[in-house]
């Protein structure tokens, strides 16, 4: 009797040949069933021992298709699908959209273990060459690597390839905030033509929150007494619509104060009444002016009032813009003549 141990994947098989009487008997133990337990065992008899060797071969790649079976990718992805990845309505959106118009166009049809880093790198370079921008190429590289840790994880593949081919480095851009200038020429216009729009503009502005979460504050949210708007939700766009998430993006509620110009614009909202569906629609989609946020808060003492109740940090909120806001002083000036 012979015994002898091969590695298939990440499990160990072991075959042992035995005569018995006039024939060789094969058995190869391939482990136990992950979901039932049960022993994985395959054997056979041959009438010589060369046979007995063709036999062994046999049985090796019938348990080595049970351990490691061939499976396509895009099996895989459906499965990992249907598992129900914990992701964000919006991350879970985006990786629909790059799984199907990036990644099972390409690779769908190739078996999972055919997903090699040399592969791997050629299809991060093709996307390259058909214009994507780096970042929209990293984004890819990181839902395949999800796909292949699941794959890693159901133990289809013995590591994920896609973590031995580093991303495209990204294009070094200089971001520009917007002047003093240009944000009072933006908060006259507003003025001029959409008060709504204007009060979301000081508001984002003030609390330089993400846009979603700028679109989720409630009137609930806002204490007029101490001057603080309270940021715990988030409104997102995932494959389930546009919806108000209970929580921000890192979990934790947090508090803003706020000038007592802000205030008062929140107050004339509150006793305005509703704009149209279509006109709420519209401001739905309007990005949060993050990068002019500084000099937007300049803007928002420009008119604010000194009445009423004011906390240690209003009031440091205030004398802050104040101070910036007189720094474009006679440029306002010029540029509320013109706008008006």
């Amino acid at each position: 009797m012979s015994v002898a141990r091969y590695r298939i994947g990440r499990r160990e098989v072991a075959v042992v040949i035995a005569k018995r009487g006039n024939r060789w008997r094969v058995v190869v133990q391939a482990g136990r069933d992950p979901l039932t337990g049960q022993r994985r065992q395959l054997s056979g008899s041959a009438a010589s021992k060369t046979e007995a060797s063709r036999l062994e071969r046999a049985l090796l790649a019938q348990a080595a298709e049970r351990v490691a079976p061939r499976i396509m990718l895009r099996k895989v992805v459906a499965e990992w699908w249907q598992s129900g990845p914990r992701l964000a309505p919006s991350t879970r959106a985006n990786y629909r959209m790059n799984l199907d118009r990036h990644i099972l166009p390409l690779l769908g049809s190739r078996q999972v273990s055919e997903i090699r880093p040399r592969l791997v790198a050629s299809f991060l370079v093709h996307l390259a060459d058909k214009g994507l921008a780096p970042g929209t190429v990293r984004k890819v590289r990181t839902v395949l690597s999800a796909v292949m840790s699941y794959a890693v994880a159901m133990e289809y593949v013995e590591s994920n390839p896609v973590m031995k081919v580093p991303p495209p480095e990204l294009d070094a851009e200089e971001r520009v905030a917007s002047t003093l200038e240009e944000t009072a020429a933006l908060m006259l216009a507003a003025e001029h033509h959409d008060p709504e729009f204007l009060t979301y503009l000081w508001v984002a502005a003030e609390e330089g929150g993400r846009r979603g979460e700028t679109l989720a504050l409630r009137w609930g949210c806002v204490d007029f007494d101490m001057g603080v708007l309270t940021i715990d939700a988030t409104i997102t766009r995932g494959d389930d619509g546009v919806k108000l998430r209970s929580r921000t993006k890192n979990k934790k509620p947090r508090r803003v104060a706020v000038s007592s110009h802000t205030l008062d614009l929140l107050a004339e909202l509150k006793r305005r009444p509703r704009s149209s569906s279509r006109s709420r629609q519209v401001r739905s989609f309007v990005s949060a002016p993050t990068t002019s946020c500084s000099a937007a808060a300049s803007a928002a003492a420009a008119t604010r009032s000194t009445g009423g109740r004011r906390t240690r940090a209003r009031r440091r909120a205030d004398s802050g813009a104040s101070r910036s806001w007189r720094e474009c002083g006679r440029m306002s000036t010029s540029t509320a003549c013109a706008t008006r």
